[in-house]
C-alpha cells in the first residue's frame, strides 16, 4: 500500500470515528478526542478524554498506549474538573509512523468502568522548502606530500631500526676472545726441589722404590734443565751427553747414577744413612746447577726505562 493510499484510508477512518456514538450510562458520557487528528512527524499532540455527568472520583487507564510502539509520551497526564465535568489529557508525539489507530481507553468510576471511542491519527512528513538549494557534495582537496609526512618519518625510522637489528645480529662479526696465555712452567730446579721434599717424607719406602723415585727426580731435572732425553737413556749415555755439552760436575753425576743403578738393578742393600746421603747429594747437585734469572740491565739511552 502506497503512502497516498494510507493517508486516504486514515482520513476516511477519522471521519467515521468522529460519528461514532458516545458511550453513556445513566446520563454519564465519556468521549476521547485528539487535539489534532492530522499532525506532522515529531510535532506535539494530546489525547483528551472528557467525562460529563459524573461528580465523583474517576481515572483513565493510559497503559493501553504501551502496546503502541510508534507513540512516545512527552509529558505527564493532567486532570481538570469543573462541576460534574472532568477532562483528562496526555501529551505525546510520533517520530516513525505515517498513521496510528489508538485503542479505547478505560475510564474507572467508583462502581463501574466505561470505555471511550477509538481514535485514528494521520502523521505526515514535513514538506521541503523548494526555495532552498539542494546540498552539494563536499569537494575534497588532492593529497600532497606534506599530508603523508608523519607516515614517511615513521617508515624511515622503522627501516633504520630493522637495519640496526640486522647489523647487530647477522652482519656484525665479533672477534672471538683470545685464549688465555699458557701458564708459565716452573723452573726445573723448583720442580726438583718440590719432588725431593715430597720424597723425604716417604720413609716407609723400600730401597728399590726410594732410589727409583730419586733417579726419576734427577733425570727429570736434567731433561728440563739441559734439554736432553735423560729419562730415555742409560746412566752412561746421560753422562756422555752432559760431558759433550761441557757441563761441569759430570763425575759426581756419574757416581750418583751408578749408586742408584746398583740399588735398582743389582738389588744392593745400602745402609739407611746412605739413603739420606744420596738425597743430599741430589739436592746439592740441583742447587749448584740451577739456572739463575739474568740480572736486570741498567737503563741506557737506547733502552730507557718505561714509566708505569
Amino acid at each position: 500500500m502506497s503512502k497516498r493510499m494510507i493517508h486516504i484510508f486514515l482520513l476516511v477512518l477519522v471521519g467515521l470515528l468522529s460519528f461514532t456514538s458516545i458511550q453513556t450510562h445513566a446520563q454519564v458520557r465519556v468521549k476521547a478526542r485528539l487535539d489534532s487528528a492530522i499532525m506532522l512527524l515529531g510535532d506535539p499532540n494530546r489525547v483528551v478524554v472528557s467525562l460529563d455527568g459524573f461528580s465523583g472520583n474517576a481515572s483513565v487507564d493510559w497503559s493501553v498506549l504501551d502496546t503502541v510502539d510508534e507513540l512516545t509520551i512527552i509529558g505527564d497526564p493532567t486532570t481538570a474538573k469543573q462541576g460534574n465535568q472532568m477532562q483528562f489529557a496526555l501529551p505525546f508525539s510520533v517520530y516513525d509512523s505515517v498513521g496510528l489507530l489508538l485503542p479505547s481507553f478505560p475510564v474507572y468510576l467508583q462502581n463501574e468502568t466505561l470505555y471511550t471511542n477509538d481514535l485514528a491519527l494521520l502523521v505526515d512528513f514535513p514538506r521541503r522548502d523548494s526555495t532552498l538549494n539542494p546540498y552539494r557534495t563536499i569537494r575534497t582537496e588532492s593529497a600532497t606530500l606534506a599530508d603523508y609526512k608523519a607516515w614517511i618519518i615513521a617508515f624511515v625510522l622503522a627501516l633504520a631500526f630493522i637495519a640496526i637489528l640486522l647489523y647487530l645480529f647477522y652482519f656484525r662479526k665479533t672477534e672471538p676472545a683470545p685464549p688465555p696465555p699458557p701458564p708459565i712452567p716452573d723452573p726445573a730446579h723448583v720442580i726438583a726441589f718440590r719432588s725431593l721434599e715430597k720424597l723425604r717424607g716417604q720413609v716407609a719406602l723400600e730401597d728399590k722404590d726410594y732410589y727409583s723415585a730419586l733417579d726419576q727426580i734427577l733425570r727429570g731435572y736434567l731433561e728440563n734443565r739441559y734439554d736432553i732425553p735423560a729419562l730415555e737413556r742409560t746412566s752412561s749415555e746421560v753422562v756422555s751427553l752432559l760431558r759433550n755439552e761441557g757441563i761441569p760436575d759430570s763425575d759426581e753425576l756419574r757416581d750418583l747414577l751408578s749408586q742408584v743403578d746398583m740399588v735398582k738393578f743389582a738389588k744392593a742393600e745400602l745402609p739407611q744413612e746412605r739413603r739420606a746421603s744420596g738425597w743430599d747429594r741430589v739436592r746439592d747437585f740441583v742447587d749448584r746447577t740451577k739456572r739463575l734469572a739474568p740480572p736486570p740491565q741498567p737503563p741506557s739511552p737506547e733502552n730507557p726505562v718505561a714509566d708505569v
